[in-house]
C-alpha cells in the first residue's frame, strides 16, 4: 500500500453468505481497475464479535469471580 492510501471498507447487504459473495467481489474490484485487493471478506456478524470479543471475555472473568 502507498503511504497516501488507506483500506477501504465495503458493506454490501445481502441473502447470500460471504462465501458466495467473494468471488462477485473480488471480480467487480479487480474490473474497477482500482489497483486494490478485495480481501477479509466475511459476514459482518464476525466483525462485531470480534470487535466485543475481549470485553465480553473480561465480563465473563468480573461475574465469575
Amino acid at each position: 500500500m502507498m503511504p497516501d492510501e488507506s483500506p477501504l471498507s465495503l458493506v454490501i447487504k445481502t441473502r447470500h453468505t460471504a462465501a458466495q459473495m467473494a468471488l462477485w467481489i473480488q471480480l467487480a474490484v479487480e474490473a474497477a481497475h482500482a489497483g486494490r485487493a478485495a480481501f477479509d471478506i466475511r459476514p459482518m456478524s464476525d466483525y462485531v464479535s470480534d470487535s466485543i470479543g475481549d470485553t465480553r471475555f473480561i465480563l465473563f472473568v468480573l461475574a465469575a469471580t
